[in-house]
């Protein structure tokens, strides 16, 4: 009685956002945990391989059903693989000296001898570099990467000649620097290429080698590290900056003796520079004025790293403090792990320091790989572009990424940074804090955010060509990440390519290969539809009352499709099924688990906004699950539902009664649970109360509201922040802001200037884009162009972007502050953010020509993906809100109606 039938409109995209899927092969059963139904008494099928449509009978002879069979496309993107061969779409690979967006094949380093001298107090560092090098073919001109980097010498030995080369000439194009040498090197020889001195500014972009500055004693001081991927090594020294091309690198620092040198290998050793003593009169070669320096200086050598890439390269010097321990491996080594902060900071490293205690020896044992190097470091920085960087032996990444205070954080900052520090290492987090439930939190952090960007127009295919260097950062966005870890489930087969590859560069067809060994499956073909297209299949479930018989399902019992939410794919049911489904669901004992349950509202909501399925279908199976009290499905809930109202944001009556729907939903439950948190309770109970809390305040409930200003108040009156649980700390300030004035706002604003924790200060930065009075907000966007630090300027954003009262505001201030804004934020990551936070939230037509017509006359190669993007964003919302308003009109009128009379009944008895 129920057929499922892969729409076959192949390859149309639709306006509304939504790929419709083309015609693809079906997974086997390639692993026992992705079934494709879900029903109770519980029944799994799979689809047969290479089968195109299989049909099915439910019901009884008669009956048809038809069961067009969807791909279960699985891949894999660990970033455990980072620490050893990169896959494709990161190797720039040299692969013709005809290509014009890739190095020369003439030559290829092996090694490089690297020193660095830094000084904090000038912001400056200075360099040399001494290349080796392999002479593939004939050349007489080196061509290598450079940027901003300005050079005295360059030379050029060889083991053919004893006379030292230096190059005729030279010349800058772009990144790339060739020198041109009097001779020619011929094929087969070995040469050692000499940089330097060089110099190059400790400058403040978070790429390259760039400085980060922090508060003692109320004097601002500065630290210096490193951010390479995916192309800025060549910012730092002169380098073939490939992922391909690897080499192993001698790093050597010198630098103030009161200060702390890092970097990928331990140091081997550390002395005072004595002037004009023969230990360092190589240096003094290289250095010329280091002689001359005023003040005490040091030098710190490390040990040789194995064959990487130039991007996980990594070196850092400051006056870092650091917390200790050790790993010990299955291999049966003993690993030194360490995190480094600033003093004021480094308490609060040691919940990350245990996180990476517990996981490092899962990746060796799971992987099968002994850890190749014998230390982890982590380093936390005050300005760092992205989340965190796995930089081979020293970790880094920004505050909210590793620290927080145990009395003082609240279970998502928790979560957020035993991710993070469990990301880098590699994604093997399950067995070591289950109360977080990674499996089913996966489906909203990963599944449904890849499946949401790949519904787009713009969408892109897992492996992509990178035709230029700004292409690269472009593609690190939620798709790369979670869409490529959607089926991360084939570990031997990953093992199996880790020690093929191990320091050696890989393609995905290795990995492919590996589990295909693994499987005994022919994977290579089938991941071909995986990973090099867009879109993913939407099965459409309807039932029939004639067919052809196959076996007997009878549906008059519960089923799902895609059990688990396993497969990467949505379910399209009829409003009739669906509500069907949904009643079984909101049983107390129902068959469909929690990954279940989620998956029916994400598809849903998803399903409807593509325009398959009426809105108001999704808002009948939302509101039959409002008894619903497991945490994961009450945060998918309310998030979709926080999306509605960020659509419909210009029109007040839907806005009004969205509200009151989530009201209705949210209340009843901060009713039950209050609004204290207590020792020993279950994680998603605490969990829990947060979102139901955050969300009736947001939904507009005055109890709540008034409950959450008087707690700020007595934290403004008296300085103390007990009655403030750190779970509430974001809903609270933004609360007092919004419904408070110059006083709220400023006792706000100076939690953002000196906070007690990293997660706090990013709830008051948030929280201050929420002020409805127009003054201060003038005030934040002044305050935000002249005193924000880089790496918040999107945190600023995002909170006046989600206020209806500068929402329009922010799209203005980025078109107004273009070219200060591009030239503050075009070398790191978070340009191509700033326009997704910027104009991302519009939802009219001549919202999106007015967008369209802005970046017509601009270089937008830094960000092109992300703009594309973002006007993918604004038409679908356009056509969501043209196709479903009145659909949503009439459902919202018709549960208002129902629930006032449910009102008057109930007052009516009583």
């Amino acid at each position: 009685m129920f057929s499922l039938a892969r729409r076959a409109v192949a390859p149309q995209i639709r306006a509304d956002g939504l790929h419709r899927e083309r015609h693809i092969h079906a997974l086997s059963k390639i692993c026992s945990d992705v079934p494709l139904l879900s029903r109770k008494p519980n029944l799994t099928t799979y689809p047969a391989q290479r089968c195109t449509q299989k049909q099915v009978t439910c019901g009884g002879p008669g009956h048809r059903s038809h069961l067009t069979s969807a791909l279960l496309r699985p891949s894999f993107q660990s970033s455990i693989a980072r620490l050893l061969p990169p896959l494709s779409p990161r190797n720039m690979s040299t692969v013709a000296t005809a290509d014009p967006n890739r190095l020369p094949t003439n030559v290829k380093p092996t090694h490089y001898d690297v020193t660095i001298r830094t000084d904090l107090e000038n912001l400056t560092f200075e360099g040399f570099v001494i290349v080796s090098l392999d002479i593939k073919e004939e050349t007489s001109t080196i061509v290598l990467n450079s940027a901003d980097l300005s050079f005295e010498q360059v030379s050029l030995t060889t083991d053919t000649k004893k006379e030292r080369l230096v190059p005729t000439s030279q010349a800058v194009d772009g990144d790339r620097i060739s020198f041109t040498l009097p001779t020619s090197l011929p094929a087969g020889s070995k040469a050692e290429l000499s940089i330097g001195p060089y110099t190059g500014p400790l400058g403040n972009s978070m790429t390259g080698y760039y400085r980060s500055e922090y508060k003692e004693g109320g004097k601002t001081k500065h630290y210096s590290l490193t951010q390479f991927e995916p192309i800025d090594a060549r910012r730092a020294f002169p380098c073939w900056d490939e992922p391909l091309l690897k080499a192993t690198f001698a790093i050597t620092m010198i630098s103030h003796a009161d200060t702390v040198n890092l970097s990928n290998m331990p140091s081997n050793s550390e002395k005072i520079y004595v002037p004009g003593n023969a230990e360092f009169s190589v240096l003094e070669e290289k250095f010329p004025l280091l002689r001359t320096l005023g003040g005490e200086w040091k030098v710190t050598t490390f040990d040789t790293t194995p064959p990487m890439s130039s991007y996980i390269v990594a070196f850092a010097n400051g006056p870092f403090s650091y917390l200790e321990s050790s790993a010990k491996m299955p291999s049966g080594k003993t690993v030194a792990l360490r995190i480094y902060a600033t003093s004021d900071l480094i308490h609060q490293a040691q919940f990350a320091l245990d996180v990476k205690e517990k996981v490092l020896p899962l990746y060796e044992e799971v992987f099968g790989v002994e850890y190749p190097l014998p230390k982890l470091d982590t380093l936390v920085a005050s300005d760092f572009d992205m989340g965190a960087m796995e930089n081979w032996g020293l970790i880094t990444g920004r505050t909210t990424a590793f620290l927080l205070d145990p009395n003082t954080t609240d279970t998502g900052a928790k979560k957020q940074v035993f991710t993070t520090q469990s990301h880098e290492m590699g994604e093997v987090i399950i067995a070591v804090f289950p109360e977080f439930k990674p499996k089913s939190d996966f489906i909203g952090d990963h599944l449904n955010q890849a499946l949401a960007l790949d519904a787009k127009r713009s969408s892109h295919p897992i492996e992509v060509e990178c035709p230029t260097a700004d292409h690269i950062n472009q593609i690190f966005d939620s798709l790369s990440y979670a869409k490529a870890a959607s089926e991360a489930r084939f570990l031997k087969g990953v093992s199996i390519y880790l020690q093929n590859k191990l320091y050696g560069n890989g393609t995905s067809k290795d990995l492919w290969e590996g589990i295909s060994k693994a499987t005994g499956l022919d994977i290579v073909s089938l991941m071909e539809n995986w990973v090099t297209k867009i879109g993913f299949p939407v099965l459409t479930v309807t039932e029939t009352p004639t067919g052809i018989q196959d076996f007997a399902l009878d549906t008059s019992k519960p089923f799902k499709l895609n059990a688990g939410t396993a497969g990467v794919y949505r379910v399209l049911y009829t409003p009739e099924r669906l509500s069907k489904i949904a009643d079984e669901a909101a049983q107390v004992d129902s068959p469909f688990s929690v990954d279940d349950r989620m998956g029916l509202v994400y598809d849903a909501m998803a399903l409807s906004k593509a325009g398959l399925s009426k809105l108001s279908s999704a808002l009948t199976l939302v509101d039959k699950l409002r008894n619903e009290k497991e945490f994961l499905i009450v945060d998918v809930i309310a998030s979709n539902l926080s999306g509605l109202v960020s659509t419909w944001w210009e029109y007040p009556e839907i806005v009004g009664n969205l509200n009151a729907f989530r009201r209705s939903l949210f209340v009843p439950l901060v009713k039950e649970l209050g609004y204290d948190y207590s020792d020993g309770e279950a994680t998603d109970i605490i969990r829990l109360r947060t979102t139901v809390i955050t969300n009736a305040a947001l939904a507009g409930d005055e109890s709540v509201i008034n409950e959450l200003r008087a707690r700020f108040d007595h934290f403004r009156k008296t300085g103390d922040d007990s009655r403030i649980p750190p779970g509430l700390q974001r809903v609270t300030y933004q609360m007092a802001v919004k419904y408070g004035g110059r006083e709220e706002y400023d006792a706000v604003k100076q939690i953002q200037l000196s906070p007690r924790t990293p997660t706090s200060k990013t709830a008051a930065i948030i929280a201050l884009g929420h002020a409805q009075d127009p003054a201060l907000i003038k005030e934040t966007f002044e305050y935000l162009l002249s005193s924000a630090r880089d790496q918040d300027f999107t945190y600023w954003l995002r909170g006046l972007s989600t206020n209806p009262k500068s929402k329009r505001q922010v799209a203005q201030f980025f078109k107004d502050e273009y070219q200060v804004i591009y030239k503050r934020f075009e070398l790191n990551a978070t340009l191509k953010y700033l326009v997704e936070i910027s104009f991302g939230s519009l939802s009219t037509t001549k919202d999106y020509e007015e967008t369209e017509a802005f970046f017509k006359d601009k270089e937008v190669s830094k960000y092109s993906l992300s703009l594309a993007q973002t006007l993918d964003t604004i038409r679908a919302r356009v056509g969501y809100i043209g196709r479903a308003t009145e659909d949503l009109a009439v459902w919202l009128s018709g549960w208002r109606g129902r629930t006032d009379l449910g009102k008057e009944l109930h007052k009516a008895i009583l």
